[in-house]
């Protein structure tokens, strides 16, 4: 993300719209009146970037930071030891400061610790206030070591139907709802699902596709979009891309499309996963050879027990992968098309030994 133009470009009054178009309980954006478009996971992979699966869910307590977490993040942080709450100017001061090449380690662990509570704060989650960090970056981000392990899919997805939920409530109590950050998916996710060609040449090729909402792109679709001389504003001058299946039942254009694009999309992420696993291997192959400097016997039963958690492990995490890409392709709702390209995924995933099709493991 840090290798990405600035895709930061925030209209309130358009966050607010797609938040009280947001159907907390389909997980469902509406573009236009019988249009909707479901997103999940997958599709917050697609636009963020983010890893689909991970071994730790972030809990939102609604808690505030205590002391200790305070203390030690900015220390972390390498920022002055107040009790004060961290800003998200806080973090963006700690992330300038220069570091030494090659990193040290507490370059490292300042760099992964500011981003990672920057993204939640800013870009991951939408906030009641601008200045507001949630008590989970904090809990998070005390073991930088797990960072990597984060389940940032499962916790965005939470986030932005909780804002909606909560968006809707204070509307119906006659109060304002305000959204700063986070809208980012919303955005990307509706601006995909309409006809922009007027205003931006859209290249739906292009991912994660916060590579093609830039803050630039966005400001100029957000101002198409919006139906002038409108105080509040309101928008639609751009109309769903896709026309409703249930008025066309006989036109197979758009399931051909989502098929093309599904298969590409589930290629690539098998392919990443292949990546991962070959990267796991390595590192487990590292640590066998640590063994190597007691007696045979020894050695033997570690070695044992060491293979027997890899394989495990390698079994569990293939299994959750592919129960998510099965899913996706589930919620693509394209019939038996999607029964016969659900299968091609199964005959693929089956030929790893990891899985069978059936949610368990085979060898």
């Amino acid at each position: 993300m840090l290798n990405i133009d600035n895709f930061m470009h925030m209209d309130h009054e358009f966050s607010w719209n797609l938040l009280l178009n947001t159907d907390a309980e389909r997980s469902a954006l509406k573009i236009e009146e019988g249009v909707y478009v479901t997103f999940n996971v997958i599709d917050i992979h697609n636009i963020l970037g983010t890893p689909v699966e991970g071994e730790i869910n972030i809990e939102n307590t609604y808690a505030a930071p205590t002391s200790d977490q305070i203390k030690k993040i900015r220390g972390m942080l390498d920022l002055e030891d107040l009790p004060l709450y961290l800003t998200p100017a806080d973090l963006r001061w700690a992330l300038k400061k220069p570091c030494q090449n090659p990193f040290s380690e507490e370059d490292r662990v300042r760099t992964q610790v500011g981003f990672a509570m920057l993204c939640i704060s800013t870009c991951f989650s939408p906030r009641d206030k601008r200045t507001t960090i949630p008590g989970e970056a904090y809990e998070i981000c005390m073991d930088p070591s797990n960072l990597h392990k984060v389940n940032w899919g499962k916790y965005i997805h939470s986030e932005l139907l909780r804002a909606a939920t909560r968006c809707k409530k204070l509307l119906r109590e006659r109060r304002t709802p305000h959204a700063y950050g986070g809208i980012l998916v919303l955005q990307a996710l509706h601006f995909d699902s309409v006809d922009c060609s007027a205003f931006v040449n859209p290249d739906l090729s292009v991912r994660p596709r916060i590579r093609f909402f830039t803050a630039g792109n966005l400001g100029r679709l957000i101002l198409g979009n919006t139906i002038p001389g409108t105080v509040p504003k309101q928008y639609g001058v751009m109309k769903a891309r896709v026309v409703p299946t249930q008025n066309l039942p006989w036109d197979t254009t758009h399931v051909r499309r989502k098929i093309a694009e599904a298969k590409a999309f589930i290629n690539r992420l098998l392919h990443e996963h292949s990546l991962a696993s070959t990267e796991r291997n390595k590192k487990f192959s590292q640590r066998l050879s640590e063994l190597n400097s007691g007696a045979i016997c020894f050695v033997n039963n570690n070695m044992r027990k060491e293979i027997e958690m890899h394989m495990e492990n390698e079994r569990v995490v293939t299994r959750r992968h592919m129960e998510t890409l099965i899913k996706y392709v589930d919620e693509l709702g394209l019939g038996d098309f999607g029964n016969d390209l659900k299968q091609q995924l199964i005959d693929v995933a089956a030929q790893t030994g990891a899985y069978s099709g059936t949610g368990e493991g085979t060898s």
